[in-house]
């Protein structure tokens, strides 16, 4: 599987995919304009050695920092605004469909 952000690509051969998570994690400015809860999509690996960075990565690299994740396990990471929760429940579906192989973990929104 790859995915690709705007400064780097990452790949993780399935096989190496240790789960798929979906959790709601509070994003803070610099990254949106006030702090709030957004749905955060990680393809977790087993081993970090085995994720592939193409690029500079500068963007993983900080958001890695920031959640405290290796800058090759950020790469693996997507912040999904509230415009992409279609196009979340399109992947999660394909995954189901396609790997039911690979674990998928998809947890509650906070309380409002």
């Amino acid at each position: 599987m790859t995915m690709q952000s705007t400064d780097a690509g990452a790949m993780l051969l399935w096989a190496n995919v240790e789960l798929v998570e979906v959790g709601w994690w509070e994003i803070v400015p610099p990254y949106v304009d006030e702090a709030r809860h957004l749905p955060v999509l990680r393809f977790i690996a087993r081993d970090d050695r085995d994720i592939s960075v193409n690029g500079a990565g500068a963007l993983a690299a900080r958001l890695g920092q920031a959640f405290g994740m290796s800058p090759a396990a950020a790469a693996l990471t997507a912040v999904v605004g509230p415009s992409g929760l279609g196009a979340l429940e399109q992947v999660i579906g394909w995954l189901e469909e396609n790997r039911g192989d690979v674990p998928v973990e998809i947890g509650e929104p906070p309380a409002a």
